[in-house]
């Protein structure tokens, strides 16, 4: 004999358990797609972070603006697809790997009367195929030149300065006109999977995208609500995910020495006495500002004794040089043992030849106290390097032959990360002809 109520409690109990169920259910396919949206993210923001680096810092990489300019976004757009390669060569074919910008999942979803499908279907990961958006530089691109600015001028503490719209439009970030994208001192890189609502995500040679994310939490919900074909419905469109970087070129503040291969500062010689130290080519700030103009050329001899003059004949500069342990960069705010408080001799390179080229110089001025420090760094193009033997002393010295360049991207071997030496603001004033040594820094 039943007791009174036990059906309508076991169909209560029956009741609550499918609204559980379907609650875990429906909050598990929520966790997945924050975990698909955050993992997406991630892998995407890896090889945004990688292209706008790759793509600043080649920018004064050829003689020719417009040529450097495409060259730097090829590369840029290499790399970023190369994050994703298993043995980071494009040229061969990649069989068996799944590494991607996030997973791609097809819902099967076709049109408005079917927005979830019914199928999830896995298909190949999706490896960015960034567009170089070269001549046009448009705002909606790929990869776009421009200026950053890191606070809002009339409001620091703004907290909307870093957003983008839906066209693409930043207030921090103004993409430079066409002719001027060459020398623009920021890059921007963006890699999106969304469904292209606006037609400004796959455009051939400006834009590309990957495949939105599917929205796994409202395909349980297709029947519930009728669905417009011309409004944007995440069931059918899915979930759109977006990738930004902004790399800036600030002024170095460490610069290592230069190698075979690598450019870097340009080292005169050892000491004599201690072959661990290096001697480095250095200008003083106030002369290198002021009496040296870009384009203009500089003739110095070192003497054995490690004292550095100019030539006769050439511009009235006090050079220096800055001795410097060989196994670690110089760093803006660094001492400056200037020659020849530095005692000792110098023993030249073996092969002169070696300092051919680009190089980077050191910049020093008095500061507080009034030591001499280094204040930062510029970039000079050796022309010719020999060691001859002084008419009238009889010793040896090392001529060099150079001219001063502009500013430019370091592409190698200089660091402008924060934290690392002196703000060199604090040091000296601005100067129009200063010309710094930039480095590429992510800003964004």
């Amino acid at each position: 004999m039943r007791r009174p109520g036990a059906s309508t409690r076991s169909g209560s109990v029956l009741l609550q358990a499918f609204f559980v169920i379907f609650l875990g259910v429906a909050l598990a396919a929520l966790v997945v797609d924050l975990g698909l949206v955050r993992v997406t993210q991630g892998s995407m923001q890896v090889a945004a972070d990688a292209a706008a680096l790759e793509g600043l810092r080649l920018r004064d990489g050829d003689p020719d603006p417009a040529q450097a300019d495409l060259i730097r976004r090829r590369a840029a757009a290499d790399l970023a697809a190369s994050v994703f390669d298993d043995d980071r060569d494009l040229s061969t074919p990649n069989a068996t790997h799944r590494l991607g910008a996030g997973p791609v999942l097809d819902n099967g979803a076709v049109d408005s009367s079917n927005p979830a499908g019914g199928l999830l279907v896995g298909g190949a990961p999706w490896v960015p195929d960034l567009q170089t958006n070269a001549g046009g530089n448009s705002a909606p691109g790929d990869l776009v030149a421009g200026t950053f600015e890191a606070l809002d001028p009339a409001l620091p503490g703004n907290p909307d300065w870093h957003r983008e719209d839906a066209a693409y439009a930043r207030t921090d970030f103004a993409p430079a006109a066409p002719f001027e994208s060459p020398d623009a001192p920021a890059l921007l890189a963006r890699l999106r999977r969304t469904h292209d609502p606006d037609g400004l995500d796959e455009i051939a040679g400006i834009s590309s995208r990957g495949p939105s994310l599917p929205f796994l939490f409202g395909l349980g919900t297709a029947a519930l609500t009728p669905v417009d074909p011309a409004a944007y419905d995440p069931r059918r469109d899915g979930l759109t995910v977006r990738a930004t970087s902004i790399a800036d070129a600030r002024p170095a503040v460490a610069a290592g020495l230069a190698a075979p291969g690598l450019p870097g500062l340009a080292v005169l010689g050892t000491d004599a006495a201690a072959p661990a130290v290096a001697r480095v080519l250095a200008f003083q700030e106030l002369s290198w500002s002021a009496d040296l103009i870009v384009g203009a050329a500089f003739d110095v001899r070192v003497r054995s004794d490690g004292r550095l003059e100019p030539t006769p004949g050439g511009p009235t500069l006090q050079v220096d040089g800055v001795a410097q342990p060989a196994d670690g960069p110089v760093r803006v705010g660094a001492p400056a043992q200037t020659l020849p408080g530095v005692a000792g001799a110098v023993q030249f390179p073996a092969d002169p030849a070696e300092l051919l080229g680009e190089r980077w110089v050191a910049l020093y001025g008095a500061v507080a106290g009034g030591a001499p420090a280094v204040t930062g760094f510029a970039a000079v193009r050796i022309d010719q390097a020999q060691v001859v033997q002084d008419a009238a002393t009889g010793e040896l010295v090392l001529g060099l032959l150079g001219v001063k360049l502009a500013s430019r991207v370091a592409p190698a071997n200089a660091s402008a990360v924060p934290g690392l030496a002196l703000d060199v603001s604090a040091l000296v004033p601005a100067a129009p002809q200063r010309e710094p040594l930039l480095a590429a820094v992510l800003a964004r």
